[in-house]
């Protein structure tokens, strides 16, 4: 009987984040320099190992994923395509009310100002996360008549 040469925290850490991004087995093998069909067991053999290492990869993976997201969408919303300006916004809209639903806020935490050097999206996420969901959902409701302080129409169909 072989023994098994059991993988180092690094190396098992590096093959959840390879396989969180969706790398194959094969190209996980030859980056930590075992063979596909060892690294393709770990999961099942380092079980609660790997769930933790593949668990914050994902997360890290999707928090990044998520921020490149929203850059996006920021963009869009700076559309001069009407359209493409409110569907970004509703997107917008939408992916925080989302957040809000999944975070369970026992003490209900206020809100504090941030300091002015912070972000308009950081103070833009900071505004919705003091509102409850009927707000933002009547915020949805009223999206195609939102406008800027200046008066040019940000979002919305034009009159």
């Amino acid at each position: 009987m072989v023994a098994r040469k059991e993988p180092t925290d690094e190396t098992l850490g590096r093959a959840a984040e390879m396989r969180a991004a969706g790398t194959s087995w094969e190209k996980i093998g030859e980056e930590v320099g075992r063979a596909a069909d060892t690294v393709r067991r770990w999961p099942s053999i380092y079980r609660i190992r790997w769930q933790r290492m593949f668990a914050r990869a994902e997360h890290v993976l999707l928090t990044e994923a998520t921020a490149e997201a929203v850059l996006t969408l920021r963009r869009q919303l700076r559309s001069e395509d009407e359209k493409t300006a409110r569907e970004a916004a509703q997107k917008l809209v939408q992916l925080r009310i989302a957040f809000k639903r999944r975070r369970k806020s026992a003490s209900g935490a206020s809100h504090n100002r941030l300091p002015a050097d912070i972000s308009d999206g950081r103070r833009i996420a900071n505004h919705l996360g003091g509102l409850t969901d009927v707000q933002i959902e009547q915020l949805l409701a009223d999206l195609p008549a939102a406008s800027c302080p200046d008066g040019s129409v940000v979002v919305g169909e034009s009159s």
